[in-house]
């Protein structure tokens, strides 16, 4: 059974802005995870438009050049060679809105440090069994849930753990 690995937004900021403090760094990692196997790549479309916004409001990007770096995720399901699985808020058919919004609810006034768009990360991946976040910012989801984030520097020990 392979170990799932979700997406953190700020893991796609950092990807394909080449001025991101974290570009290099974030790119040598996905190429080792490339060469890792028994890893699956999760992210969600709320990782990919945390990203748009993020690249527009922080970074100055056009709405348009957003787009259009989104659009090639969606097109290739992928960043760098690494495959990606997209993942739904709930795999279940009936989940609602209003369960998604207890759920968030929930995670927020659990964790009084965590960010909307955070709580929401966190919701996608509790209702879909995922434990492992890629993320540049391992501070946010430490001590929620029983989430492990791991930072792209900390990528090797990940697979030293895991035997890869």
């Amino acid at each position: 059974m392979s170990t799932k690995i979700y997406f953190d937004a700020c893991i796609f900021v950092a990807y394909f802005h080449q001025k991101h403090p974290n570009h290099e760094e974030v790119k040598k990692c996905l190429r080792v995870l490339g060469d890792a196997v028994d890893f699956e790549f999760c992210a969600s479309y709320w990782s990919v438009n945390e990203m748009i916004k993020v690249l527009c409001r922080e970074y100055n990007y056009q709405r348009k050049d957003a787009d259009k770096i989104a659009k090639s995720i969606f097109e290739t399901d992928s960043i760098g060679s690494l495959s990606l699985k997209w993942i739904d808020v709930d795999s279940a058919s009936e989940y609602t809105f209003r369960e998604f919004f207890d759920h968030l609810t929930s995670q927020i006034l659990e964790s009084k440090k965590i960010h909307l768009t955070d709580a929401i990360h966190s919701v996608i991946m509790i209702n879909n069994k995922i434990e492992n976040i890629l993320t540049t910012n391992s501070d946010d989801f430490r001590g929620i849930g029983n989430f492990v984030p791991i930072d792209p520097k900390a990528v090797n020990v990940l697979l030293k753990s895991s035997g890869k």
